[in-house]
């Protein structure tokens, strides 16, 4: 994942349990950041991680705030494999840290705001309710 913003919030965090890889989507658990699964949702994201670290290691988090651009790819694993306008303002789950799940609507945080289907990215924000920040 990636964000697209002009001015970027750059915060340090304490990585929990299981690590964290560069471009992760992490959320906040028990004070410390951890990789997002699917059904993120309740004010737990928090962004970005800049790199690959280990648990109770300190990580720099790109912090995704209410309006920031994120890209991300979408899985073409399930039924549906395309993106289409409709999709538009729809919010969507993720299948893992780095991946957008084009066949979930349930418990997501990712608006989608544009799709590109030859790369099979998306573009999204992550809904306020949903942002730590």
């Amino acid at each position: 994942m990636l964000i697209l913003n002009n001015e970027k919030l750059v915060v340090p965090f304490i990585v929990g349990t299981g690590g964290v890889t560069k471009g992760d989507l992490v959320v906040l658990s028990a004070g410390t950041v951890v990789k997002a699964t699917a059904g993120v949702t309740a004010s737990t994201v928090v962004g970005i991680a800049c790199d690959t670290k280990v648990a109770e290691a300190i990580v720099l988090v790109d912090v995704i705030t209410s309006g920031t651009t994120v890209i991300a790819p979408f899985t073409v694993a399930g039924t549906k494999k395309t993106f289409a306008d409709t999709d538009l303002g729809l919010v969507y789950d993720i299948s893992n840290a780095t991946t957008v799940n084009p066949d979930d609507t349930t418990g997501g945080c990712a608006l989608i705001t544009g799709y590109d289907n030859k790369t099979l990215e998306v573009r999204f924000v992550v809904p306020k309710a949903s942002c730590y920040l």
